[in-house]
């Protein structure tokens, strides 16, 4: 007896489904997160252990449109001229990027891969990204490679034409870096980044 039937089309569909979800970035859910507090200013920087990852969060309201930031974000090619810390891109696909970041004296660079998704609703546009380890690349001297990079950005487009900006990822830097230091470093990350793409939009 059959207990159920597909036709071709229906197969297809659940095909589409599944590889759509194998790609999605595995993120938990932000909104659920009781955020501490490191500081609280024109950008405000949070964190929140969950599991046994820590995600960090700093934001803050910009007077650009949600469009002007947005092609920024999308023009990954350009981050090195954006974000001071990222020293190099590589597009292996539009979606794929391994991105190699500078750090402090004397610790070693940091770089991971990436893959992105985007997501967009009213007056909001998200940019997703998770670890991606399929191309095995292999990892250069003097750099830590972050396995397990994930984040955000979130734009909220504000009735008055601004934009609120979140930038969320994951705060672990592995190799050598002291536990003791990691609250200063996700405080210094998330003003630098924000102000670097603050600055970059105030010069164009």
């Amino acid at each position: 007896m059959k207990l159920f039937s597909m036709n071709k089309n229906n197969i297809i569909c659940i095909l589409f489904l599944f590889s759509f979800l194998l790609c999605y970035p595995e993120l938990p859910d932000f909104n659920n997160f009781k955020w501490n507090k490191i500081r609280e200013d024109k950008i405000s920087i949070e964190y929140y252990k969950d599991n046994d990852i820590t995600w960090c969060k700093s934001y803050m309201v910009t007077k650009y449109s949600i469009k002007e930031i947005a092609d920024i974000l999308e023009d990954k090619a350009n981050y090195p001229n954006v974000f001071k810390r990222i020293t190099e891109t590589i597009l292996y696909s539009k979606d794929i990027v391994h991105i190699k970041l500078d750090m402090p004296f004397p610790w070693s660079g940091r770089d991971y891969i990436v893959k992105y998704t985007e997501f967009s609703e009213d007056n909001i546009k998200e940019y997703m990204w998770a670890n991606y380890d399929e191309l095995n690349i292999p990892v250069e001297e003097d750099y830590v490679r972050l396995h397990r990079a994930a984040g955000k950005w979130r734009l909220i487009e504000l009735e008055d034409g601004r934009t609120q900006v979140e930038y969320i990822w994951n705060g672990e830097l592995l190799g050598d870096f002291p536990s003791w230091a990691l609250k200063i470093a996700w405080k210094e990350q998330g003003n630098e980044v924000l102000n670097w793409l603050i600055d970059y939009l105030d010069n164009k």
